[in-house]
């Protein structure tokens, strides 16, 4: 019947999802980790990250670095989603 495998289909995404909730989580703090080395620096350093990225080729590095972070934030999004 038509509602019992809607409701079968529910219950599975649940529960997968229940399943990847640490990996979800280990990725969302692998991600958080660059922003917060970036704070930890400025606090040790003050004005040393704008010095050093905001000029030459450390500005260079820094586009490459987000749009490498932006591109793996995607692929994780895309491969972790559940289709119902």
């Amino acid at each position: 019947d038509l509602a019992e495998r809607l409701a079968e289909r529910a219950r599975l995404a649940r529960e997968l999802r229940a399943l990847t909730a640490q990996a979800r989580l280990t990725a969302w703090m692998v991600g958080a980790l660059p922003v917060g080395a970036a704070v930890l620096v400025e606090f040790a350093a003050p004005g040393a990250l704008g010095g050093a990225l905001l000029a030459g080729p450390g500005l260079l590095a820094l586009l490459v670095a987000l749009g490498l972070y932006a591109g793996g934030a995607a692929l994780v999004v895309r491969i972790s989603r559940v289709v119902p």
